[in-house]
């Protein structure tokens, strides 16, 4: 096998002692190895295995692994060995061909192209080759650089397990995968490129355009069959987060439009998409509920913001989280602050408006009379503690019935938002703005509501009024593609017997997250977190526990909060890890292996857009003397007379490191606020 890829071991000896000039021995060798070069080449041409010198090292690596353990090489697979065939894209070819198993025409007309056009989509993904290929820009000029595959042997290595598994799992019979092998066949070779993979799939698409207005999932991005869909069109459709790019227009290293839908091709407006730099890290809020007392985390994140102002005078905090989860009234909060871009301020307003709205009694009885007893009538005479209908009509009016997954300014800035949900009879649910793409290595205790079309779509209302649905205190609420009744307590309707103390415990205890933040241990948060990354803002309370209904708490809660944060520690140390991850490091050039180092070529950018906040915010930090620290090496940040209102921040520098999956220290130094490390891993980033 080694000898078809790589031709054969040859051994040339230069006679020694012979009266023959060295430049006409070595003239010989030169014209010798032409020779033999020229000859592989050829072979190579004959049978699609064509590569060029920049592949050799990493293919000749794999395929001497692959002798030494006594194992056949593919050069195929090898081409993708860090970037497999998504193991979720025989389900979804499963799903996709289930829908026409009956009619043999559309089979042979529609689903099995269909399937071929994807299988090219994803023979070689820009930007993520296991050759350390450059992005969509570079691969666009130096695709001819590629090796160059047959497609049926790219079918062969790649995907034919992956189909015959789908038609098995179908019981469907071994002839379709026979007419999939000739519809490949017959594909013109240019299709397999970088380009014409994609303008193939896009006339397919437009081709059957019509037919593709009945077909919908949220299971399945229907463009690729690989992904799980992110982005929900008006027209009703959903893409993965790759097809969006590839079929929209790129308006920022990081940004992108798109103006019609890449299936049924009808128009869905301006949709404006950022995603998350490769090598950006994420930064993570969490914010616990319990009614009024979720004025403590939005006090905090005020006393945060004006802190970051003196960097950012007009920046919303909430713009420095990747994903923001919260649950109960630090849902709300949540959904309000991402999915309607609300203030601080004005999410402070909407909580005092709803606790005022909709904590009102069933039965209006003297104070004297409203004890724990009455509140327990209450809940066993009309199933909760308070009407339904104040928080649904305060929700609605606020929040709208927009759907989670539709564009909105949170899609626009490439923000994520979950939260959280009781469940019957017991267990936790999580409803978000995002489908749960990645991967399932962390996925902890709650699960993941996901629709499987448009019709059960959760809306952010839907949202809202089951986190808010605290046990006992509201009525539940029905999610779409909820197993139960989200929110709703167990054994409402059985006997009061054994239900009392743990019902009211829930009520006042349910949403109050230091116990299980005490309960991760050390040995836990390195692992999640990456070591001390973490911060946990929380309130040490005077005295009880206000109850999540005690309206006259809020104010006092307030006032406590200020003084406990307010130009504390803690408010510093979380502006220095906020202030740093603005920063991230990125590949500008291949990176060169030494004998013993790796020589990589990169930038350190700042996520923010040109604009009047970069400029800001450079202009502060160059100002106070801030600095990079790289390596033990102090890098000052570059002050140059740039206007940063319409130019990217970015700052050369040079490393070297043991090996490509090695860390290094990257540390920004912000006068007044100290030092703050981040462990950045290497990533195979290429920029244009």
């Amino acid at each position: 096998m080694l000898e078809a890829r790589f031709s054969a071991v040859g051994v040339y000896a230069l006679p020694v002692g012979v009266d023959i000039s060295a430049e006409y021995q070595y003239g010989r060798l030169r014209d010798h190895m032409k020779s033999e070069s020229d000859i592989v080449r050829r072979h190579r041409i004959a049978n699609s295995l064509l590569f060029n010198s920049r592949h050799f090292a990493t293919l000749a690596e794999s395929a001497y692994a692959s002798y030494v353990n006594g194992q056949p090489f593919d050069i195929v697979r090898a081409t993708r060995a860090r970037n497999p065939v998504p193991r979720k894209m025989q389900h979804s070819m499963e799903r996709f061909i289930r829908r026409f198993a009956n009619e043999e025409a559309a089979l042979a007309t529609f689903v099995l192209p269909h399937v071929a056009s994807a299988m090219m989509l994803d023979a070689f993904p820009p930007g993520m080759h296991s050759l350390s290929l450059p992005s969509p820009v570079v691969y666009a000029r130096t695709r001819a650089d590629l090796p160059e595959f047959a497609p049926e042997q790219v079918y062969r290595s790649l995907y034919k397990t992956v189909f015959v598994g789908a038609l098995a799992a179908l019981g469907m019979p071994k002839k379709y995968e026979a007419i999939l092998r000739s519809i490949i066949a017959r594909r013109p070779r240019r299709t397999w490129t970088d380009a014409g993979r994609v303008e193939g799939q896009h006339k397919f698409m437009r081709a059957y355009a019509r037919r593709w207005r009945n077909i919908y999932s949220d299971r399945d991005c229907l463009v690729c069959l690989c992904r799980t869909p992110e982005y929900a069109l008006a027209c009703g459709h959903a893409v993965c987060a790759v097809d969006a790019r590839r079929f929209g227009e790129k308006t920022g290293p990081d940004s992108f439009v798109i103006n019609a839908c890449p299936l049924c091709f009808r128009s869905v407006g301006t949709l404006q998409y950022r995603v998350k730099p490769k090598t950006k890290g994420i930064n993570v809020l969490s914010i616990d509920g319990g009614g009024v007392r979720g004025i403590i985390p939005l006090q905090i994140l005020q006393l945060l913001e004006k802190r970051l102002s003196s960097f950012l005078p007009n920046f919303p905090v909430q713009n420095h989280f990747d994903l923001i989860v919260g649950t109960s009234s630090g849902g709300l909060i949540a959904l309000g602050a991402v999915m309607k871009d609300f203030s601080v301020s004005c999410c402070m307003n909407m909580l005092r408006n709803m606790s005022a709205s909709v904590f009102r009694p069933r039965l209006p009885l003297p104070g004297w009379l409203q004890g724990r007893a009455l509140r327990l009538l209450t809940i066993y005479l009309f199933g909760s503690l308070y009407p339904s209908e104040s928080i649904d009509t305060f929700l609605r009016n606020a929040l709208g019935d927009k759907k989670l997954l539709d564009h909105c300014a949170a899609t626009a800035r490439g923000a994520k938002v979950a939260v959280t949900a009781s469940g019957v009879p017991r267990g936790g649910y999580l409803l978000s703005n995002y489908n749960g793409a990645g991967s399932n290595e962390h996925r902890g205790t709650c699960q993941h509501i996901r629709a499987t079309g448009p019709p059960d779509r959760a809306s952010v209302y839907d949202a809202a009024r089951a986190t808010t649905a605290a046990p006992g205190v509201f009525w539940p609420h029905s999610v779409p593609r909820a197993p139960k009744r989200a929110g709703r307590p167990s054994g409402v309707f059985d006997t009061l017997r054994g239900y009392v103390s743990s019902l009211f415990h829930a009520v006042d205890s349910f949403m109050d997250g230091e116990a299980a933040y005490d309960r991760c241990t050390l040995e836990d948060r390195p692992a999640l977190m990456d070591g001390k990354k973490d911060f946990r803002c929380n309130l040490r309370l005077e005295g009880p526990v206000p109850a999540l209904d005690d309206l006259d708490a809020v104010e006092d809660l307030r006032s406590q909060t200020s003084a406990a944060f307010q130009g504390g520690e803690q408010i510093d140390a979380v502006t220095r890890v906020l202030l740093s991850t603005l920063f991230y490091f990125e590949l500008t050039a291949r990176p060169m292996k030494n004998r013993s180092s790796t020589t990589c070529v990169g930038r350190i950018v700042c996520n923010l857009d040109p604009g009047t906040d970069l400029h800001h915010l450079i202009m502060s930090l160059a100002g106070g003397g801030a600095e990079f620290f790289v390596q033990g090496v102090v890098v000052p940040l570059q002050r140059k007379s740039v206007n940063y209102r319409n130019t990217r921040f970015q700052q050369s520098i040079q490393l070297n490191v043991r090996d490509l999956d090695a860390e290094f220290p990257i540390a920004l130094r912000v006068s007044g606020l100290g030092w703050r490390q981040r462990e950045t891993p290497i990533v195979h980033v290429w920029t244009d």
